[in-house]
């Protein structure tokens, strides 16, 4: 627990003193380095539940992480004290909800509960053209 605090701790300052240093926002820093690497457990796990043939492990890792992270996170922080959504944009609200409604589409509704390859490699090309988009939009 405590390796868990002083880690936060150190995210969060080292982040925040990045985005300062390159003249980036926070948000930013937060939507790209911070994102991919609190992700990092998640993505090992679904991708060896998938090598193991356990698709269900996968999905059930991500869907739960995502819900968890926007009910449970977010709302427990915002009670601790109300949370500012800063330099966040439409743009960043929109591509969280498109993703959800392709995973939903996908895998619920298109082909029978599956996502196939070529599915997959929609959601993951979503996700580079969101941050090509992030990347560009803060060198302008």
């Amino acid at each position: 627990l405590a390796a868990l605090v002083f880690g936060g701790q150190w995210l969060v300052d080292g982040a925040s003193g990045l985005a300062r240093r390159l003249g980036m926002s926070e948000a930013l820093i937060g939507l790209t380095i911070v994102g991919i690497g609190s992700s990092i457990p998640d993505l090992s796990t679904s991708v060896i539940a998938a090598i193991k043939k356990q698709p269900q492990i996968a999905i059930g890792n991500v869907v739960g992480a995502c819900m968890f992270n926007v009910f449970f996170i977010i709302g427990l922080c915002s009670t601790v004290k109300p949370l500012n959504a800063g330099s966040l944009t439409f743009v960043d609200f929109g591509t969280l909800v498109l993703g959800s409604l392709l995973v939903l589409l996908f895998g619920d509704v298109i082909v029978k509960r599956t996502i196939t390859r070529l599915q997959g490699a929609i959601l993951a090309g979503v996700y580079i053209a969101y941050m090509v988009y992030l990347v560009v939009n803060a060198a302008s």
